[in-house]
């Protein structure tokens, strides 16, 4: 686990976080923006929640670097499977750009046809090994008594036959007819979504200041 910076850390009270709201929000839009937050915020939604810190990073981007180090745009995208959740503090803010972007992928994929979203049930994205076990691969469809889950990565792990291309190329523009918030978050906001339903993105970073997130990936029992 890296350990992120502890700037902002406690320097003022911040508000109460509504654990019972922030439980029916996950479950209903599937994300939530908490202003002003704060690490306590984030300690408290983490400890309300049940949840465990899988990994926690410092997300700083430079120009030059790759994906979320970098300071270019990142297109929607979920992050390693075994997050439920993910949960990312503000620490700083760059000047312009750096925006969030969030999907709705569960919606993107009920706007499929069902030849659709047959299709999509063979495909395997790439997916990068940071735990002990990782297989190089994990499916974009996951089905569950829960519904849906989903795992969208920038990489394809095998070629895809023409009719899952086809279906792949439908459920993106769904997922980009489905933006459900664009907002840039303030040092101390906190921003928690469902990884496994909820796709993210960035605008690219153009600011003269930096740009300081952290990033937690949270497991929650089911």
């Amino acid at each position: 686990m890296n350990h992120a910076s502890s700037a902002l850390r406690r320097e003022r009270p911040a508000p109460e976080v509504d654990l019972d709201d922030l439980r029916a929000r996950l479950a209903g839009e599937g994300w939530v923006h908490l202003p002003g937050a704060g690490w306590d915020g984030l300690d408290a939604a983490v400890a309300g929640l049940g949840a465990s810190v899988l990994h926690r990073t410092d997300v700083v981007a430079r120009p030059g670097r790759a994906l979320v180090t970098s300071d270019r745009a990142l297109d929607l995208h979920t992050d390693h499977h075994r997050a439920d959740l993910i949960a990312w503090l503000c620490l700083a803010q760059t000047s312009e750009g750096g925006e969030t972007r969030l999907a709705d992928a569960a919606a993107a994929y009920a706007a499929l046809t069902p030849d659709e979203r047959a299709s999509l049930d063979g495909v395997r994205l790439f997916e990068h090994s940071v735990f002990p076990g990782d297989e190089k691969t994990h499916p974009l469809v996951e089905h569950t008594p829960d519904g849906p889950r989903f795992y969208c990565s920038f990489w394809f792990g095998t070629p895809l036959a023409p009719a899952a291309a086809a279906a792949f190329g439908a459920l993106q523009r769904a997922v980009h007819a489905n933006v459900v918030a664009a907002l840039r978050l303030a040092p101390g906001d906190l921003l928690v979504i469902d990884n496994r339903r909820i796709l993210h993105g960035r605008t690219a970073i153009t600011g003269s200041r930096d740009r300081h997130l952290v990033r937690s990936w949270l497991a929650v029992p089911r």
